[in-house]
């Protein structure tokens, strides 16, 4: 400590008093204890704020923007907690999705993506949530009165779909077949919901009269026969 002030005597500043001089190498150290914590702060406060950014989008769709089928699920173990409401599980399929790709462009296929997931958003908020799956398939999580009005609901929404396509006159009616699974059980696996629900999608298309097909018992028998005369 003495040859600290010693050398700062040499260099002219022996006025400064002695005693600040002996606490001036102390003052250094805590400053640059409080500056390496800040900085230390900073960078922690960056990294989380990067963290939360990278969390929100592996949440997301890359495609609609609206939530993953992964957060889905997590979505949907949580509202399926809330036992005093009933729910149904639908999933829906656009129809002759490859030909739209074919005939007008992977990008124009993605736009038409994008309109029925707002149509779905439309559809299902504020009762419930929904997903893209995979490619165009998506399914929904919502809470319902009467199944029969849901139904009605569902198929108008889906039958009112259409896509003007940017720099054409041309306009694509977007027709999707979604099928409907009434949850029975509240603690029954989703996915196994899903594909239950995804079964009536594959009646739906078959159905002339409406887009929506509801697996009920009667769908259920007649699916068990099925499988019983092709086995």
């Amino acid at each position: 400590m003495a040859n600290f002030v010693n050398y700062i005597n040499v260099y002219g500043i022996a006025a400064i008093p002695s005693a600040f001089l002996e606490k001036l190498p102390y003052i250094l150290i805590v400053i640059i204890l409080i500056i390496t914590i800040i900085v230390a702060y900073v960078q922690w406060a960056g990294k989380e704020k990067i963290r939360a950014v990278m969390n929100k989008k592996t949440n997301k769709d890359v495609l609609t923007g609206y939530s993953n089928f992964s957060q889905f699920l997590d979505d949907a173990q949580s509202m399926l907690k809330y036992k005093e409401a009933r729910y149904v599980i639908g999933y829906i399929d656009v129809s002759n999705f490859k030909s739209i790709n074919d005939n007008y462009g992977r990008t124009q296929g993605d736009n038409v993506l994008k309109v029925v997931a707002n149509k779905i958003n439309d559809l299902v908020v504020p009762n419930g949530i929904f997903a893209r799956r995979f490619a165009d398939r998506f399914v929904f999580l919502i809470a319902y009165m009467d199944i029969k009005s849901l139904s009605y609901i569902v198929d108008t929404y889906l039958s009112e779909i259409d896509y003007d396509i940017p720099g054409m006159d041309t306009s694509i009616r977007i027709k999707c077949n979604c099928g409907i699974y009434q949850v029975v059980d509240l603690n029954e696996n989703i996915e196994e919901m899903i594909d239950k629900a995804a079964i009536a999608t594959k009646i739906s298309k078959n159905s002339i009269s409406s887009s929506v097909t509801i697996l009920d018992n009667q769908v259920s028998n007649r699916i068990k026969r099925n499988q019983e005369i092709t086995y």
